[in-house]
């Protein structure tokens, strides 16, 4: 097992391209496709992309906060222990019986 994981780990490492890469790739085919299917110039492409980019980081940074104001509410001692009776009384076969039905659904 060991060796199998050493094995995938360096194939990845080796041939799996940074996120980064990843998203410059992404965004020449996003232009590409942009300039040849709509019939944009180069400069309205950037222009739009320039533009819708910030709208998505606002996006982004609301999320963020959601996340983290989440975590911090249910971390507080007080909702903490608010949670955890609630979820106490729950066996956990029917808890994964519920899993498992709900896997079987979606599959």
């Amino acid at each position: 097992m060991r060796y199998m994981t050493r094995f995938f780990t360096k194939l990845m490492n080796r041939y799996l391209p940074d996120a980064f890469v990843i998203a410059i790739i992404l965004t020449m085919v996003t232009i590409a496709l942009a300039v040849t299917l709509q019939g944009a110039n180069l400069i309205e492409v950037t222009y739009f992309w320039g533009s819708g980019f910030w709208d998505l980081l606002e996006f982004a940074m609301q999320m963020a906060i959601v996340l983290l104001t989440g975590y911090v509410l249910a971390k507080a001692p007080i909702v903490d222990r608010v949670i955890n009776a609630i979820i106490s009384p729950i066996k956990k076969t029917f808890y994964c019986n519920c899993n498992c039905n709900i896997g079987r659904w979606y599959w």
